[in-house]
């Protein structure tokens, strides 16, 4: 019994990392979502290859998710993986002001940060 609750396990495992569809790539009009943003609550981290890890901790309520991004409505972009989803409701999409890329996601403020130079212009 424990060998086949470790082969079901590793089987899930393989699944979570072979990919679970979505886009593949941020297409070409929405590349100015990639990068990592942060709120007051919450980090939203959009790769190029249109994976989405998103944290949000307010308080004792915490959420998180890893997933790719199946498509964008609109600004708006749907993310999840095994028929289980959620789509983050962009308000705002991502602007430059007074050099901070800046969007309102979930309506949340978030501001997009370069590593090397603090947040990105």
């Amino acid at each position: 019994m424990m060998i086949k609750i470790k082969w079901v396990g590793l089987m899930w495992m393989a699944l979570m990392l072979t990919g679970c569809g979505g886009l593949g790539t941020i297409p070409t009009d929405k590349q100015d979502y990639i990068g990592t943003w942060y709120g007051q609550y919450i980090v939203l981290s959009i790769s190029a290859d249109a994976k989405v890890d998103y944290k949000y901790k307010k308080g004792n309520t915490s959420k998180s998710i890893s997933a790719p991004i199946l498509e964008f409505i609109g600004d708006d972009f749907k993310v999840g993986a095994f028929g289980i989803d959620t789509v983050f409701e962009v308000s705002t999409k991502p602007y430059l002001e007074d050099g901070i890329w800046k969007m309102v996601v979930d309506d949340q403020l978030v501001m997009r940060k370069d590593t090397e130079n603090g947040f990105a212009i």
